[in-house]
This record gives C-alpha cells, structure tokens and sequence, in this order.
C-alpha cells in the first residue's frame, strides 16, 4: 500500500493499462482501476484485497508508479502466498516498498534486462 504521493497522470504521459488479471501462485487476481477520490479517501495509491482475490490502483498514476504500484501489490500478493512473516505490517509494507522500488527503478534503467526475463521465461 504505497502512500498516496505518487505523480499523477499527464495526457503525454498516459500509462498502458494493467492487464485485467495477473496469475500469482494459483490465484488469479483481478487488477482494478479506483478513482483519485476513492484512492486519497484510503490514503495509498493502491492495495492488495486477499478476500476478494483484487489489486487495486488509483487510476490516475502516471506511468512510471502504475506500474510501481502493480509491482508492490504483486509483492504483497506473492508475500501471502508464501506466508511469510513480518514483525508487523510496518515491517512488510517497508520491505515490500523497498523491493518493488527497486524493481522499478532496475526495469526503467535497463530495459534490455526485462526483455531477457520475459524471452527466456516463455
């Protein structure tokens, strides 16, 4: 549940929309859109519902943290599927923060290296 401080969306920068399901273990997770209002109510930028088998995503997020967002609830998503435990939810929300982060920022800087992860996973 990344902080609601993320760049919102200008018209040039218009992200590619998620696709509508991700695959994690043998859950398949319906990714949504939410409106700013509805997201900045929450306080995040987007969140993880186990119950309801949902990521969500405030829907005006620029490109670059769409998909941080969409990487970081994968995270937590991939977290609860391997029952992995943490001190408290500050601990995870830390660690996952840091992981997706760091996800995002060796992806943008090195597309090649996505490239080769997705060609050599088919």
């Amino acid at each position: 549940m990344p902080k609601k401080s993320a760049p919102r969306t200008k018209k040039k920068d218009k992200p590619i929309p998620p696709p509508e399901v991700v695959q994690i273990g043998y859950v398949d997770y319906k990714i949504i859109g939410i409106s700013s209002d509805e997201a900045e109510k929450l306080g995040v930028n987007g969140h993880f519902l186990k119950a309801k088998q949902e990521i969500h995503y405030d829907e005006t997020l620029n490109r670059t943290a769409l998909t941080n967002v969409i990487i970081h609830e994968c995270i937590h998503a991939i977290i609860d599927m391997h029952d992995l435990k943490f001190k408290n939810d500050d601990e995870e929300e830390k660690v996952v923060t840091s992981i997706s982060n760091g996800m995002t920022a060796l992806f943008r800087a090195n597309p090649q290296l996505l490239k080769f992860i997705v060609e050599n996973l088919k």
